[in-house]
């Protein structure tokens, strides 16, 4: 291309000598020879970033299971709830902790049952020492 070419663009429409189109087209240049490692380093970027959200939504998605299995094993949700409760998780993850944390685990008799002799009370000793000492205070008041 000529400089009489170059001067016709419209980039160059406002130039009144050689010299400032010339140095208009070196300014370009420099930009243009820039742009390829802007362009690099955007990629890179991006490539992180990319990196960074996939570790970010596999720890989430590990806390959801981990939250999700705790809850279902103390008995505060079932098999078929489970996927409600995952989609309220992913929605919004402080709210639906708040909703797990309210739920009642289940009691299970065998919880009570599970005494070691000799180391501990059994549930009857326990609730009978309770009723002893709710008499004796009657008793003294």
């Amino acid at each position: 291309m000529t400089l009489e070419e170059l001067k016709k663009q419209a980039q160059f429409k406002d130039c009144k000598s050689d010299e400032e189109v010339v140095a208009r087209a070196q300014h370009y240049a420099t930009l243009a020879g820039k742009a390829q490692t802007l362009e690099d380093e955007n990629k890179e970027l991006k490539t992180k970033l990319k990196g960074f959200e996939d570790k970010a939504e596999a720890d989430a998605e590990a806390e959801r299971k981990e939250l999700l299995d705790a809850a279902e094993q103390d008995g505060r949700i079932n098999a078929e709830s489970r996927p409600t409760f995952e989609n309220i998780l992913k929605g919004n993850m402080a709210e639906g902790k708040k909703v797990l944390s309210a739920l009642t685990p289940k009691r299970k008799v065998m919880n009570d049952l599970h005494v070691q002799p000799g180391v501990s009370d059994g549930p009857w000793e326990q609730r009978q020492k309770q009723i002893r000492e709710a008499r004796m205070k009657r008793q003294f008041q």
